[in-house]
């Protein structure tokens, strides 16, 4: 009985982590900031929210065409220059240093 309660708890805590792991967004820098929500709305439509230190900040132009040319394809409205601006700016500003 002893293995099974331990097979019993395993899975228990397994599914615990999964559960935890599974739902929880990226925190960004600046929370409620036009640069924030342009993130969470506009790349979280396709994909999970990277952190802006996961490039440099003279990586993120780059990124940034080659999701525009993404969502070109899949037939999404581009970003407004406006957006753009506002995502580059917000991308330099937590960039990796």
């Amino acid at each position: 009985m002893s293995g099974r309660w331990t097979w019993l708890t395993t899975v228990v805590l397994l599914a615990g982590l999964a559960a935890g792991c599974a739902g929880a967004p990226t925190p960004l820098p600046e929370p409620g900031s036009e640069g924030e929500r342009l993130m969470r709305a506009r790349c979280g439509a396709c994909h999970a929210v990277p952190h802006p230190a996961r490039l440099r900040a003279a990586d993120w132009p780059a990124m940034l065409a080659l999701m525009e040319r993404r969502m070109a394809e899949r037939g999404m409205a581009p970003l407004a220059a406006g957006e753009r601006e506002t995502l580059l700016a917000y991308l330099r500003a937590h960039a990796r240093r």
